[in-house]
């Protein structure tokens, strides 16, 4: 009880509080619902308590974050891209990513991604729909 009032993360306490209900014969399912976790949660919990190799590795979240699916290098290239040459609709920035890195994004996805280099759609080039040709009088 020390070890998890001492917890100042709600994760770890979770964690003890997963052991000790399991350690008193509950079922992972009841666990789950007592602490309202994921059943799967319980089950890594439990998993990473029996696989721990000293008392606080098991506490470890081994967590990377994903840092998406170009490169800063390729981001780059986009960015150059897109203020180098008229682009007129995401299709275009996805067709040139497609073909030079190999990459497609759906729609949501390379929304997101221009947010993230910092173009808003309404940054790009526009390009006259209609234009009259009229011959000019001089």
């Amino acid at each position: 009880m020390v070890l998890h009032k001492s917890q100042k993360r709600k994760r770890n306490a979770d964690r003890i509080k997963t052991i000790l209900l399991l350690n008193k014969g509950f079922t992972q399912k009841e666990v789950s619902e007592i602490l309202l976790l994921d059943e799967n949660t319980v089950g890594k919990y439990k998993n990473s308590y029996l696989n721990r190799k000293d008392e606080t590795s098991w506490f470890q979240d081994n967590y990377t974050t994903f840092v998406g699916k170009l490169s800063y290098t390729a981001l780059s290239h986009v960015l150059t891209y897109c203020d180098n040459f008229k682009v007129v609709n995401k299709a275009e920035i996805n067709n040139f990513i497609k073909a030079t890195f190999g990459v497609k994004y759906k729609p949501t996805g390379l929304q997101k991604l221009l947010n993230r280099i910092g173009i808003s759609f309404k940054q790009l080039h526009r390009l006259p729909g209609k234009v009259d040709i009229i011959p000019f009088e001089l």
